[in-house]
């Protein structure tokens, strides 16, 4: 592979789960192919039918701009749970970050942190 080529991102589809009927032959795949896709990747592209491209083009420019704030802004999120927070500039992992929000399932988790990366001053 040259120096100019792409890496195609492995797609998992998860649309292919039902939550209401859960098949645990779909689930174990699913879940294969993401452990697969880390190993080799990193990452992978998740595919969600129904999702139009305009709502995925909305949520990785808000990505985009959650990643460009001041890394003095993004370091105010922290937790006490392993790998949450924000995660980024490391001398052992200079080009990577991560942020993670506590109980990202209670809107009152999602206010507290928008409200946090928000501040000024």
């Amino acid at each position: 592979m040259g120096s100019d080529a792409y890496i195609q991102l492995p797609v998992i589809d998860f649309s292919v789960l039902d939550n209401q009927n859960p098949d645990l032959c779909v689930y174990d795949s699913i879940k294969t192919q993401v452990f697969e896709a880390l190993q080799e990747y990193g990452c992978f592209h998740a595919s969600i039918a129904g999702v139009s491209p305009d709502l995925q083009n909305s949520v990785y420019g808000a990505i985009e701009h959650l990643f460009n704030l001041p890394t003095e802004t993004k370091s105010k999120n922290t937790s006490t749970q392993m790998f949450y927070g924000y995660i980024g500039n490391t001398p052992q992992l200079p080009l990577y970050e991560s942020m993670g929000i506590d109980d990202p399932y209670i809107p009152e988790q999602v206010q507290e942190f928008t409200n946090l990366m928000c501040e000024t001053g």
